[in-house]
């Protein structure tokens, strides 16, 4: 929504299917860093981008080590 772009349009753009955007976006699937990249250069959004609190102003999540596991 913050980049003006359905899951189709986006899905398009990646050559894969929107129900795969949906599970990226619900956190059903994970995202490698090169799709990472894609995505970010697809929506012409800066990396970071995807890791700030949008309840925030601008600012980066904390990272919480017991969630890499």
């Amino acid at each position: 929504m913050d980049a003006a772009m359905t899951q189709a349009q986006l899905a398009s753009l990646l050559g894969c299917s929107s129900q795969q955007i949906h599970k990226y976006e619900r956190g059903d699937n994970r995202v490698s860093a090169g799709t990472l990249f894609m995505i970010s250069n697809a929506l012409d959004r800066p990396i970071d981008w995807f890791f700030r609190d949008p309840g925030g102003i601008g600012e980066t999540l904390p990272l919480n080590p017991s969630k890499l596991h």
